[in-house]
C-alpha cells in the first residue's frame, strides 16, 4: 500500500530534515546558504583555529559542513588549493549519554572508515596508507582466516590446514588502532593544512 507521500509523487517524506551529503548533489541543494557557506570556507582555508557553526535544530549546519568540506575536497582535486580536505562518511553528534572517550572513539573509527574507503585515491596522491588493508579486515570482518602449513624433513610429508574464528580482537584496539589512524593522518597531512 503506498504511503501519502508517495500518492503525491514522492519516493520519501519530503518533510525530513536528514542533512545534505558531502556530493555534487548536496552542493546543487544547498539553496539561499552563499554568504554563510563562504564564511565557513574562508576561515576553514586560512585556519589554524576550527571554525564552529551554530544553530537550531534541522536549520541546516551539517549541511553546510558537509557542502563546504566538499567545494574544499573538490578545489584540492582540481588544483585549486593546495590544502586537501575530505568530508568524513559520518556527522557526529555529542550526546549527555557518552563519555569525552566514547566520542574519541567514534570519530577515530570513522575518520579510518572514510581513509579506508579512499585508500585508492590517496595511492594515486602520492600517500600510501601503512596496513590499510589489514585494518580494513580487522574493523570490518566478522572472521578472521588464518592458513597454516608443515612440511616434515625425515620422513616424508606436508601438512596444512584452514580456520576461521570470530573477530574480537580488543588489544589492538586500545591503542594500536589510534596510532595508525594517526600515522596515516600524519602521512596525508603532513604540514597541517586541510582536514
Amino acid at each position: 500500500m503506498p504511503t501519502i507521500y508517495e500518492n503525491w509523487g514522492f519516493h520519501a517524506n519530503p518533510f525530513t530534515t536528514s542533512p545534505l551529503e558531502a556530493t555534487e548533489q548536496g552542493e546543487k541543494l544547498l539553496v539561499g546558504r552563499s554568504t554563510e557557506l563562504t564564511s565557513l570556507l574562508r576561515r576553514l582555508e586560512n585556519g589554524p583555529k576550527i571554525p564552529t557553526v551554530e544553530g537550531g535544530i534541522g536549520a541546516g549546519k551539517t549541511s553546510l559542513v558537509n557542502i563546504a568540506a566538499y567545494k574544499l575536497m573538490r578545489a584540492y582535486a582540481t588544483q585549486e588549493s593546495e590544502a586537501l580536505f575530505l568530508p568524513c562518511r559520518r556527522a557526529f553528534q555529542l550526546a549527555s549519554r557518552d563519555s569525552a572517550e566514547d566520542l574519541t572513539n567514534n570519530v577515530i573509527r570513522e575518520v579510518a572508515q572514510t581513509l579506508i574507503e579512499k585508500a585508492e585515491e590517496f595511492q594515486m596522491l602520492g600517500h600510501e596508507l601503512k596496513d590499510h588493508r589489514a585494518l580494513d579486515k580487522w574493523l570490518n570482518s566478522p572472521t578472521f582466516t588464518s592458513v597454516q602449513g608443515g612440511l616434515q624433513v625425515f620422513v616424508a610429508g606436508i601438512s596444512g590446514g584452514k580456520s576461521t574464528s570470530q573477530n574480537t580482537g580488543e588489544g589492538f584496539d586500545r591503542s594500536g588502532f589510534r596510532k595508525l589512524v594517526c600515522d596515516w593522518l600524519e602521512e596525508i597531512f603532513p604540514n597541517r593544512k586541510g582536514g
